[in-house]
């Protein structure tokens, strides 16, 4: 009788394991919100602002830029890696002048980036909320703590609308003088649609106004996704 009702209680646990087995789904890693694939192209509006008060320069850069992905290769460390040809204009009609190329690719454990000889890791799998990472571990920086701060929110930038949007905070550090502030978007199928950097060296002592509206020294550079 023991023997049965043992028996009995192990096919049910058996069979209830069973459906919680069929029914789970596997987290999604995040891997769609770095898209390689050959023949895309996005398109940005970038601007770079230059101030330096005591010496009364200020400068101000805008124009557009065309990233288009390349066919890949498989490289020495047996990574299939896409370049990244990169291309100026003055405007979204212009003509395209090609600027540099970059290099990309993706495995089960990370995405990378290599800029102009310097390989960043901008994202770690899966992605998840506070999740930190080295993104100079390739390169010879310093270490710089990469941060997830959101995963999977909604987003609109210049009329465009996103679904699925991670954000990666790459610095984030203030002083009542000085601010370093540094950020990437994701979307999803999309693969970037945002670069902000902040960085004031040194600010105005005014604290009754934002830092950002007292700058003495620093740069303030944007690159956002214009157009499909």
């Amino acid at each position: 009788m023991k023997a049965s009702l043992f028996i009995g209680l192990l096919l049910i646990t058996l069979i209830s394991c069973k459906k919680e087995n069929s029914d789970y789904v596997v987290p999604d890693a995040g891997y769609d919100y770095f898209p390689l694939v050959t023949g895309t192209v996005n398109y940005y509006f970038v601007e770079s602002i230059t101030i330096d008060k005591p010496s009364t320069y200020f400068d101000t850069v805008r124009y557009y830029l065309k990233i288009v992905i390349d066919t890949s290769f498989v490289d020495d460390e047996g990574n299939t890696v896409f370049p990244v040809k990169r291309y100026t204009s003055s405007s979204l009609s212009g003509n395209w002048v090609i600027a540099d190329v970059w290099y990309a690719f993706s495995n089960a454990a990370m995405s990378v980036m290599t800029e102009e000889n310097m390989k960043y890791v901008k994202i770690r799998y899966s992605v998840e909320k506070a999740k930190k990472w080295d993104g100079n571990v390739y390169n010879i920086s310093d270490e710089q703590t990469y941060s997830i701060s959101s995963v999977d929110v909604p987003y609109s930038l210049n009329s465009l609308s996103y679904d699925s949007v991670l954000t990666v905070v790459h610095e984030e550090y203030e002083t009542l003088i000085n601010k370093y502030f540094t950020y990437e978007k994701y979307a999803k199928f999309k693969g970037l649609i945002e670069y902000y950097s902040l960085n004031i060296v040194y600010a105005e002592t005014n604290y009754t106004v934002p830092i950002e509206e007292r700058i003495l020294r620093g740069t303030i550079f944007r690159m956002e996704r214009v157009a499909n």
